[in-house]
């Protein structure tokens, strides 16, 4: 008998809650995995003996009890016990721990929901960060293009020359239109999730502005575990959601928006002067000199690029 047992109580018992839980609900969970683990292991030796039984036809006869008994053995030195057959005790353990935690009540405020919204909106823009610098790896290239063609006008070399020619034609560098439009494309997507990411983080921060949506909230009894993601408008100036709540609750028939534009900035020297000093900027093609050392220059001790490896 060659059945795979899939353990499911795990899964029913670990369904993902969004939001906080208060020290007396994550009690009432953990005493849950507690007694859902005692099922589990009864559960899980009666498919273990039933399979070894199966295995076994043909060569062996299990005895009596050998399915149905409890039997103990020494596990790392503790007596430990399995059992095959589901006892009341068990049983009324896991129950009375699901019931508490059906009975719970889980519940989100506005601020674990900003809270929440910031750590989706920074993986967003770390996302769309790493497609801005594959779309631009091969226009990164025109660094290197630039560097060896302004060094052959320089020197008059005919092997700088070459020294440039031989790059364009071992790297393959043509520019395509489908090159250009995911270009434009990934930059105009960093710009929308740093706006997003930006709106979250300003307003996590706003304690005033929290603490006078969930008071709004409260008087409307109104959860933040059925507020959708929250969507940043460039046009407005405004980071909004709605909700998605309970069929009939008329609370959450509504959509929530901020006024975020006390806080853009359309000034250019503002942007440009804080990405002097940025890593990702003086780490990029245009400002590290080493951007296009090989490893074997990395990790020579005599190359300026040497990085300790």
């Amino acid at each position: 008998m060659k059945k795979t047992m899939k353990l499911m109580f795990a899964l029913l018992v670990s369904a993902s809650v969004s939001g906080h839980l208060h020290a007396s609900q994550w009690s009432e969970v953990d005493n849950l995995i507690g007694q859902s683990q005692d099922v589990v292991d009864i559960l899980d030796e009666g498919y273990r003996r039933i399979a070894g039984a199966g295995a076994l036809v043909g060569t062996s006869i299990v005895g009596d009890d050998m399915l149905t008994g409890t039997f103990s053995y020494s596990n790392f030195g503790v007596i430990d016990y399995r059992q095959t057959l589901m006892d009341s005790g068990t049983l009324a353990d896991y129950n009375n721990a699901m019931l508490a935690v059906e009975n719970s009540t889980y519940s989100v405020s506005v601020q674990e929901y900003l809270n929440g919204q910031y750590i989706k909106s920074q993986e967003e823009f770390d996302a769309a960060i790493d497609t801005y610098v594959a779309a631009a790896s091969i226009f990164a290239k025109a660094v290197k293009v630039n560097e060896l063609a302004a060094a052959a006008s320089a020197s008059d070399n005919i092997q700088d020359a070459r020294a440039l020619q031989d790059y364009i034609t071992n790297n393959n560098l043509g520019i395509t239109s489908i090159m250009q439009d995911q270009y434009n494309t990934s930059i105009g997507d960093v710009e929308d999730a740093v706006q997003l990411y930006s709106a979250v983080a300003i307003l996590k921060e706003d304690s005033t502005t929290v603490a006078s949506i969930q008071s709004d909230a409260d008087a409307a009894s109104r959860d933040y575990i059925y507020a959708d993601d929250a969507i940043y408008d460039g046009q407005a100036k405004t980071l909004a959601w709605g909700f998605t709540g309970p069929s009939g609750q008329t609370q959450y028939d509504m959509t929530r928006s901020v006024d975020m534009s006390a806080y853009v900035t359309n000034n250019l020297s503002t942007i440009r002067s804080a990405g002097t000093n940025d890593d990702f900027y003086n780490d990029g093609p245009t400002q590290n000199s080493c951007f296009f050392a090989t490893a074997a220059e990395l990790a020579d001790p005599s190359n300026a690029c040497y990085n300790g490896g």
